[in-house]
């Protein structure tokens, strides 16, 4: 209908950086139908047509520092750098580094300077941090952020300092350094400083002294996966899980769908979704398998909660158990009638775990329907008179963080909160107060007991994406030694 009626429509679509799982997805989609325009193929027509500047001159510097001991040994320069009008930015994989180089450049360069862009910020700090001379950020900005200077007839940002375990971060973030579209000042130079690993440090040496394009730089470090790989992307999920939950609102309407004709459009529409997104998802009967499975499961999980039944429901269960623990595959109807034999469910403690199971597996499928935000763990609401984690004197994070950055004062609960640190309406799972940054961050590990043998147990649970319980939280110093934790946060996830 409308806009796509009229023969003879064209759609253009911009990208700076059109990658190429883009260019396989438009080639899926179109064929020969489309054309890709681009600085290596520009069409003769716009050959003499001036150009306008958008990038001015770039040195950059490569170091394996870490970014705390760069901002020690770099702290007189940036007062220099900032002395002399210049504005720069510092980008950082971790929020936890962010706020340590905070702490440790709020004095010497005074707060007045330096801003943080992160995700505990309040959108009204996060703006006042723009317009501030240094921006201390996460990778909150490297998507769809803009570093505006207002009245700046220069580039935004000067200098800039990015960490970068990714090939594609290196490249995104020293892009933001001597940006000059619609600038009247074009050719004063830019710096940037690169904080990598080792190994890429090395991979680069070669290059030290030479001038490179963009573009240049750009393929050298594409054709560098080994020590710059590749940042996780989504594409794998697309290829995979994103059909499935896809097609669950479409299994739902088939379910309630009573005509014939609408069942076959339903049908037809789930192929065309497979062609949009460019993936061979199972057939619609194959996936409407695995929905009845997953009603039935959550079905069976209600009926069972005073008592399990030795039923055929249960034998399809206790059968899909023994499959993924590794055990001999069985015929629920040979199996159900020795559903109460000691080797399967006669005590109390096998039917807890096929339970549990059962659960796993409901929760697994279940987190298609909440990608992001299927698993919240505990959250903090905490008192931070200093502004270690932010501007704001009460936030809410996850407890991991916390546990992992601060020492911290832990209180019995809202109430006494709220009596020692002011009204909130912020509420989570855990109160306290933090007092300081941790020298050394700990570093937390989920443990989890099992009857399992381990070769077993790797089978089941290695290598994929699973639902599992009884978990307890432990804390480690940078020795390895164990770090006593309240109680209620180490069985904080038992039951999650």
């Amino acid at each position: 209908m409308g806009y796509f009626e009229h023969t003879g429509r064209k759609i253009c679509l911009l990208s700076a950086t059109p990658n190429s799982h883009v260019i396989s997805y438009l080639n899926q989609l179109f064929g020969d139908n489309w054309q890709h325009i681009s600085p290596d193929n520009e069409p003769p027509e716009s050959a003499n047509l001036p150009t306008i500047p958008t990038l001015a001159p770039l040195t950059l510097t490569l170091t394996s520092d870490k970014l705390e001991d760069w901002g020690k040994a770099y702290t007189d320069n940036l007062k220099i750098w900032l002395n002399q009008g210049e504005d720069g930015a510092i980008i950082s994989d971790s929020l936890r580094r962010v706020n340590r180089l905070y702490a440790q450049l709020r004095r010497p360069l005074t707060e007045p300077n330096i801003g943080r862009i992160t995700g505990p910020e309040p959108e009204t700090a996060r703006q006042a941090a723009t317009g501030k001379p240094l921006i201390l950020a996460t990778p909150t900005v490297d998507i769809g952020y803009n570093f505006k200077k207002l009245g700046k007839t220069r580039q935004n940002i000067d200098f800039l300092v990015c960490e970068a375990r990714f090939g594609d971060d290196l490249i995104q973030r020293i892009g933001r350094a001597g940006r000059v579209l619609g600038k009247t000042e074009t050719d004063t130079p830019s710096r940037a400083i690169a904080l990598l690993k080792e190994g890429a440090l090395d991979a680069l040496r070669s290059y030290n002294g030479q001038t490179l394009t963009r573009a240049q730089f750009k393929a050298i470090i594409q054709d560098r996966q080994d020590v710059l790989p590749h940042k996780h992307n989504l594409t794998g999920y697309i290829r995979t899980h994103a059909i499935t939950e896809i097609f669950y609102p479409l299994y739902r309407t088939h379910l309630d769908t009573p005509l014939p004709e609408e069942k076959e459009a339903l049908e037809e529409l789930y192929r065309d979704l497979c062609q949009l997104f460019g993936v061979r998802g199972g057939s619609f009967q194959s996936l409407s398998g695995y929905f009845r499975k997953f009603y039935y499961r959550q079905k069976w999980l209600r009926e069972s909660q005073k008592g399990i039944q030795f039923n055929l429901e249960t034998a399809i269960h206790t059968a899909d158990w023994f499959k993924f623990r590794g055990d001999d595959e069985y015929d629920p109807q040979d199996l159900l009638p020795y559903l109460q034999e000691e080797t399967v469910l006669a005590y109390p403690e096998q039917q807890t775990e096929l339970r549990r199971f059962v659960e796993e597996q409901v929760q697994l499928t279940r987190s298609l329907f909440n990608f992001r935000g299927s698993f919240q763990g505990p959250t903090a609401v905490f008192h931070d008179p200093d502004h270690l984690h932010s501007t704001e004197t009460i936030n809410s994070h996850d407890i991991f963080h916390i546990i992992e950055t601060y020492h911290v004062q832990w209180l019995t609960g809202r109430n006494d909160f709220i009596q020692l640190c002011g009204e909130t309406e912020l509420r989570g799972d855990f109160y306290g107060r933090i007092h300081a940054h941790r020298d050394t961050p700990l570093r937390l590990e989920l443990h989890h007991t099992t009857d399992m043998e381990e070769d077993r147990f790797k089978a089941a649970y290695e290598g994929r994406p699973v639902a599992i319980t009884s978990l307890e939280l432990v804390a480690k110093d940078h020795n390895g030694g164990i770090v006593p934790l309240d109680d209620r946060i180490r069985h904080s996830l038992r039951d999650q």
